[in-house]
């Protein structure tokens, strides 16, 4: 390894894309939650009570803020404990009054587009920092070209891992596919340039452990899969052609 200008200024780019992204974007697991104060004394007979000092600490807060202003918003990241204990109907009874409210997604979809971004961009930035390990490699070992999904999926599975409140709602094999297949298109496009079968197989064979992690999961979704394939899928190869192209000139 010959870590020269180059890579340090590719490994120092990712690394800064990706505790940007990792601060800026809603996380895809997170969603904003809303309580409404749906009424009050009135329950059924067989209705399932909650105490209120039975809640923890947060979730109490959520219910002293429904009750005083009818509605309330939070995150399910935030405050997960809340989201996890007052999640769909609840009859709650706080000093002798019971009150029924209602905890459910606030979200309007705008979380989906930004948990996309965000963990393109995390790609992005573990794609940066592979092609240092790629660049610091003057023989261009085939080994090297895992630097890219494997850059890609340390990013996007650790910051969703850092990020989550509970391990339980990360998406383990989701955000592993989601990396394996960003690095796809650049190990492609280094293959098309340097008109090399081996590396084209190296792609192909991330391509098939992609969908071997895809088919994997129980409700696994091909967005997973799909998204870095179409958005990176161009950009990709043409800086994987870039990066052949340099391979050539120093060979």
């Amino acid at each position: 390894m010959d870590i020269g200008t180059g890579s340090i200024s590719f490994l120092l780019v990712g690394l800064f894309i990706v505790v940007l992204a990792g601060s800026m974007h809603q996380p895809a697991g997170e969603t904003v939650m809303v309580s409404e104060l749906v009424s009050e004394g009135d329950h059924p007979p067989d209705a399932d009570i909650v105490e209120y000092t039975d809640l923890p600490e947060p979730a109490q807060t959520v219910v002293d803020e429904t009750i005083a202003e009818d509605y309330t918003f939070f995150s399910s990241y935030d405050n997960y404990a809340a989201s996890e204990s007052l999640r769909g109907d609840k009859y709650i009874r706080k000093n002798g009054q019971v009150y029924r409210i209602r905890t459910t997604s606030g979200d309007d979809g705008d979380g989906l587009f930004a948990a996309i971004a965000r963990d393109l961009s995390l790609a992005i930035g573990g794609l940066l920092a592979g092609t240092a390990v790629y660049l610091a490699d003057r023989k261009r070992r085939l080994v090297t070209l895992a630097a890219f999904p494997v850059g890609a999926t340390a990013a996007v599975v650790g910051m969703n891992a850092i990020a989550a409140p509970d391990p339980s709602v990360v998406a383990w094999l989701g955000n592993t596919l989601f990396g394996l297949a960003a690095g796809v298109p650049i190990q492609a496009g280094v293959a098309v340039r340097r008109r090399s079968r081996r590396i084209g197989a190296v792609s192909a064979g991330t391509l098939a452990l992609s969908v071997i992690v895809l088919f994997s999961g129980d409700t696994l979704s091909g967005l997973y899969l799909l998204v870095p394939l179409v958005l990176l899928g161009v950009p990709g190869i043409g800086f994987g052609w870039w990066l052949g192209k340099r391979s050539r000139v120093r060979s």
